[in-house]
Protein backbone atom coordinates (compact mmCIF):
# COMPACT_ATOMS: atom_id res chain seq x y z
CA UNK A 1 0.00 0.00 0.00
CA UNK A 2 1.31 3.46 -0.80
CA UNK A 3 1.55 5.08 2.60
CA UNK A 4 1.63 8.76 1.80
CA UNK A 5 -0.16 11.15 -0.50
CA UNK A 6 2.73 11.23 -3.00
CA UNK A 7 2.25 9.60 -6.39
CA UNK A 8 4.05 6.25 -6.84
CA UNK A 9 6.46 7.94 -9.26
CA UNK A 10 7.37 10.51 -6.58
CA UNK A 11 10.77 9.70 -5.02
CA UNK A 12 9.28 10.52 -1.59
CA UNK A 13 6.56 7.85 -1.90
CA UNK A 14 6.78 4.91 0.51
CA UNK A 15 5.22 1.47 0.84
CA UNK A 16 4.21 0.00 4.19
CA UNK A 17 3.92 -3.70 4.90
CA UNK A 18 3.71 -6.04 7.86
CA UNK A 19 5.80 -9.16 8.34
CA UNK A 20 5.73 -11.41 11.42
CA UNK A 21 4.13 -8.67 13.50
CA UNK A 22 6.63 -5.99 12.44
CA UNK A 23 5.58 -3.01 10.33
CA UNK A 24 8.04 -1.71 7.74
CA UNK A 25 8.20 1.32 5.49
CA UNK A 26 10.35 1.37 2.37
CA UNK A 27 10.86 3.52 -0.74
CA UNK A 28 8.20 2.85 -3.38
CA UNK A 29 9.07 1.83 -6.94
CA UNK A 30 10.42 3.00 -9.31
CA UNK A 31 13.09 3.63 -6.66
CA UNK A 32 15.64 0.97 -5.86
CA UNK A 33 14.04 -2.39 -5.09
CA UNK A 34 12.00 -2.58 -1.89
CA UNK A 35 14.17 -5.37 -0.47
CA UNK A 36 11.02 -7.06 0.82
CA UNK A 37 11.14 -10.25 -1.20
CA UNK A 38 8.30 -12.56 -0.18
CA UNK A 39 10.42 -15.68 -0.59
CA UNK A 40 12.73 -14.38 2.18
CA UNK A 41 10.04 -13.98 4.88
CA UNK A 42 10.81 -17.29 6.57
CA UNK A 43 14.57 -16.73 6.20
CA UNK A 44 14.36 -13.36 8.00
CA UNK A 45 12.62 -15.01 10.96
CA UNK A 46 15.03 -17.98 10.90
CA UNK A 47 18.09 -15.69 10.84
CA UNK A 48 16.73 -13.89 13.90
CA UNK A 49 16.20 -17.20 15.71
CA UNK A 50 19.74 -18.33 14.84
CA UNK A 51 21.16 -15.02 16.08
CA UNK A 52 19.30 -15.47 19.38
CA UNK A 53 20.71 -19.01 19.77
CA UNK A 54 24.23 -17.76 18.97
CA UNK A 55 23.75 -14.84 21.43
CA UNK A 56 24.29 -12.34 18.57
CA UNK A 57 25.38 -9.86 17.44
CA UNK A 58 24.24 -9.74 13.80
CA UNK A 59 25.81 -7.75 10.96
CA UNK A 60 23.90 -7.46 7.66
CA UNK A 61 25.82 -5.90 4.78
CA UNK A 62 23.67 -4.73 1.88
CA UNK A 63 20.61 -4.71 4.11
CA UNK A 64 18.53 -2.12 2.21
CA UNK A 65 15.74 -1.33 4.72
CA UNK A 66 16.96 -3.95 7.19
CA UNK A 67 14.52 -6.85 7.05
CA UNK A 68 16.97 -9.31 8.61
CA UNK A 69 18.40 -6.99 11.27
CA UNK A 70 15.00 -5.60 12.25
CA UNK A 71 13.75 -9.13 12.91
CA UNK A 72 16.89 -9.88 14.93
CA UNK A 73 16.61 -6.64 16.93
CA UNK A 74 12.95 -7.37 17.65
CA UNK A 75 14.11 -10.73 19.07
CA UNK A 76 16.52 -8.93 21.41
CA UNK A 77 19.73 -9.35 19.42
CA UNK A 78 22.18 -6.49 18.88
CA UNK A 79 21.98 -5.99 15.13
CA UNK A 80 23.64 -3.63 12.66
CA UNK A 81 22.60 -3.19 9.04
CA UNK A 82 24.66 -1.32 6.45
CA UNK A 83 23.70 -0.41 2.90
CA UNK A 84 25.39 1.72 0.23
CA UNK A 85 22.05 3.36 -0.59
CA UNK A 86 21.74 6.50 1.53
CA UNK A 87 17.99 6.60 0.91
CA UNK A 88 17.50 3.04 2.12
CA UNK A 89 19.75 3.02 5.15
CA UNK A 90 19.54 6.56 6.53
CA UNK A 91 15.86 7.35 6.15
CA UNK A 92 13.17 6.66 8.74
CA UNK A 93 11.99 3.99 6.29
CA UNK A 94 14.90 1.84 7.47
CA UNK A 95 13.34 1.31 10.88
CA UNK A 96 10.22 -0.64 11.81
CA UNK A 97 7.13 1.47 12.34
CA UNK A 98 5.80 -0.62 15.22
CA UNK A 99 5.52 -4.12 16.55
CA UNK A 100 2.32 -5.93 17.39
Amino acid sequence: MIADEAAPEDPAATLEFQEHGLWFSCPAPPAQKTGAYLDQRDNRRLAAQLAVRAAGPMLDLGCHVGGFVVHAAAAGVTAIGLDQSARASSSPAATPLATT
